[in-house]
């Protein structure tokens, strides 16, 4: 605050500064604690979107503390528990959505097929652009390249049915679309391909495709600074690795499980650097312990600096 009252802006003026109250800090939601902040609104056509959070009194100070500085403009309250749980509220869904990804793409994702019968992917693609395309990409979980399959739309749906087979399949959702000159992609999962979704064929009997459903896996401590313990239990399952990823979807580490020795059980430790070993900014992490290419387990932590 002191910082601030001594700044001035281009045209040499002071800034005044006006204190708000801050809600508790607390441990818990997607990315391990929860920032809670009324400071985070937008401000647009002489209104003010205000976040609240059910914290009674400082809702209502905070509220009250808006109104009091901007009384030209209404003053609304915007409930955000569960947006604040992703490091954001009003202001930053409002100004960062858009501008990085602004498709989404709504699916429910196939578990289980039967063997040798075809069945579809669907899903929708919001918002509607006129110049939009999609397709699935596919392939078993025993071959190495995908196999695409094109996407026709009707009604509202994008659709497109998959080639029979015997084996498990991964398959992930491409789309783009087109706004003048520029083209917005989209995928789910996200972090596609690194990441699939995965369709069980029952009555598969070949032995690489039988995964224990024993599988665990954990990491200590979480939150960590500077390394932590990935630990992992998965009784018959050999050629595992562990795979480390950002918030972005981007792998930036990758690290052998050697359970050759060591029966089912096996641990290793990362340090909280980058493949390169150069160290990771603090934040969250997505660690995935995986069979060859095919996921198994995926867990969250957080590194803190």
């Amino acid at each position: 605050a002191e910082l601030l009252a001594s700044l001035h802006n281009l045209e040499g003026q002071s800034f005044r500064v006006e204190r708000i109250p801050m809600p508790p800090f607390t441990w818990g939601g997607p990315n391990g604690f929860i920032p809670y902040s009324y400071t985070n609104s937008l401000i647009c056509n002489n209104k003010v979107l205000v976040p609240v959070y059910g914290f009674a009194d400082l809702d209502t100070q905070a509220l009250a503390i808006y109104a009091d500085l901007m009384p030209d403009y209404e003053i609304y309250g915007i409930d955000s528990n569960f947006i604040i749980e992703w490091w954001g509220a009003v202001h930053c869904v409002t100004n960062l959505h858009f501008a990085e990804n602004p498709l989404v793409v709504l699916h429910q994702p196939l578990t289980d097929a039967l063997p040798n019968s075809n069945f579809s992917v669907r899903f929708r693609v919001n918002p509607g652009f006129e110049d939009i395309a999609a397709s699935v990409l596919y392939r078993n979980v025993t071959d190495t390249d995908f196999n695409e399959a094109i996407c026709c739309f009707q009604n509202g749906i994008w659709q497109t049915t998959l080639p029979t087979t015997t084996e498990d399949l991964l398959y992930y959702i491409d789309a783009v679309a087109l706004s003048g000159e520029t083209e917005f992609p989209a995928r789910y999962p996200e972090n596609a391909p690194e990441a699939c979704c995965l369709v069980s064929v029952s009555g598969t009997s070949n032995s690489h495709d039988i995964i224990s459903t024993d599988i665990r896996m954990y990491n200590y401590p979480n939150p960590f600074n500077p390394s932590t313990v990935i630990a992992f239990s998965a009784y018959g399952v050999k050629q595992l690795r562990i795979r480390i990823y950002n918030l972005k979807g981007q792998i930036v580490k990758e690290m052998q499980c050697d359970t050759e020795n060591t029966g089912h059980d096996g641990s290793v430790v990362w340090d909280g650097t980058d493949r390169y070993g150069r160290a990771l900014p603090g934040g969250v992490y997505y660690i995935q312990l995986l069979k060859g290419d095919l996921p198994l387990l995926q867990k969250k932590c957080v590194l803190l600096k």
